[in-house]
């Protein structure tokens, strides 16, 4: 657990004067030690830096790939999509998601394309939103989109295709979910 949550310079020390990134790794270890069938955390990675928050989520994987049980709350998406496997989405004490990550993102079924480009045509500029450099559209029907892209003789570079994030997927989810 030392070397996992990265506590070998401080191993030795009192836990007096110890800042608060390094109380939480301490606090870490200590949940996962003597290997628990079953985990629970709040917010674990609120107070760490970057790195500790990337190695957590890593142990964490880890630990449940090899049969622990991990419950978790926490506002990082991106932490909850990398560790978990299903979500449970509490709002004023009544459950309004639960399910499998991949199941949500399936019926949400959108995905991100966006390029680069020197020169924009009528028709990027009509369905393409420029963010953050990039011209970007979310669609569920990607074929047809490269192919309207490619018709109109659009130059385009750096094309990326991606699925949309658990956050994006979820607040779609939700809308359609409120919309029935």
């Amino acid at each position: 657990m030392i070397e996992n949550f990265g506590l070998e310079k401080i191993a030795n020390r009192r836990v007096q004067g110890f800042s608060g990134g390094e109380r939480r790794r301490i606090a870490l270890a200590l949940s996962f030690a003597g290997n628990p069938k079953l985990v629970v955390l709040d917010e674990p990675t609120s107070g760490l830096d970057a790195k500790a928050q990337k190695e957590f989520q890593i142990i964490a994987k880890d630990y449940v790939k090899n049969g622990g049980s991990l419950i978790l709350t926490s506002h990082y998406w991106q932490e909850i999509e990398f560790i978990a496997d299903n979500i449970i989405m509490i709002d004023k004490g009544t459950t309004v998601l639960r399910g499998a990550i991949s199941d949500i993102k399936s019926a949400v079924n959108i995905n991100n394309i966006s390029f680069q480009a020197e020169k924009v045509n009528k028709f990027t500029k009509q369905n393409f939103q420029l963010i953050d450099g990039k011209w970007t559209i979310s669609t569920n029907n990607s074929d047809k989109i490269i192919k309207q892209l490619i018709d109109s003789k659009q130059d385009f570079n750096n094309l990326t295709i991606e699925p949309q994030s658990l956050e994006e997927a979820i607040i779609i989810y939700r809308q359609k979910q409120e919309a029935n």
